[in-house]
């Protein structure tokens, strides 16, 4: 849609239709579901305390190796 194009009849000038929260949030859902995630090879360097699994029969994840060493200071 071009920002040329004129309003429909039941939408004010300038104004956006509004977006039925019922969908939005099965779109954000469906999303979530369908969304890949990665673990970046460039992130050790950014976040040294980030650790990352792949130990065979364990599922791939990532941690917070300080929270490991020392659970008795970390956030719960």
């Amino acid at each position: 849609m071009s920002w040329l194009q004129a309003p429909k009849a039941n939408q004010a000038p300038g104004k956006r239709p509004r977006r039925d929260p019922e969908k939005s949030a099965a779109s954000k859902l469906d999303y979530e579901t369908k969304r890949k995630r990665n673990f970046l090879p460039s992130w050790p360097e950014k976040f040294p305390w980030l650790r990352y699994t792949e130990e065979a029969g364990e599922e791939y994840m990532m941690y917070c190796s300080t929270c490991r060493s020392l659970p008795d200071i970390a956030d719960t």
